[in-house]
């Protein structure tokens, strides 16, 4: 097979999340959540109902934790005040924050997707002509045969014809 027709491998492109969460030590993961915790509840303080019970507030702190776990807690910390600096008086949810944290992690691998896409992506090639393409099927050890059509039907050139002789052929008067 020729060298430009080698099947295309996958690329390595870079992970959707900088973390994996699921992949991290118990101890580790615990520890993370703890600061995911704190930044979480440093920065919404300010929006949460003083009448909140500590209970509400705990569970609410888990879901964040939850949604924002495969990020570094220095990464989410950023997102919360770019979102406090930008929107100072709407509080934002978990998915403000992911949408923040993807957008800034695209921005920042966009050229290595970019560049793995390139990669892969074959040269156009010209199309083969009909004899080329015989060959190809000889060496593999096909047999071209052409079919032709029946004898009992007309060809468009005899079609073509037998028209013309129609429309040169003079009226009838009546």
């Amino acid at each position: 097979m020729p060298k430009d027709h080698l099947p295309v491998t996958a690329v390595q492109l870079p992970p959707t999340t900088p973390l994996c969460a699921s992949s991290m030590p118990q101890r580790d993961l615990v520890e993370h959540r703890k600061r995911i915790a704190a930044i979480v509840d440093i920065e919404l303080d300010g929006y949460f109902r003083p009448d909140m019970g500590e209970g509400r507030r705990a569970m609410l702190l888990a879901r964040w934790c939850d949604e924002l776990q495969d990020w570094p807690a220095e990464s989410i910390r950023a997102a919360m005040a770019k979102w406090c600096r930008d929107q100072p008086r709407t509080r934002p949810n978990y998915g403000d924050i992911l949408g923040l944290l993807r957008a800034a992690w695209g921005e920042k691998h966009a050229p290595a997707v970019r560049a793995a896409m390139a990669a892969t992506q074959e040269a156009p090639r010209e199309p083969i002509s009909a004899e080329r393409a015989n060959a190809i099927l000889a060496e593999l050890g096909f047999a071209v045969k052409r079919v032709e059509p029946p004898r009992n039907c007309a060809t468009a050139a005899e079609i073509e014809r037998h028209i013309q002789e129609l429309q040169d052929r003079p009226e009838a008067e009546p």
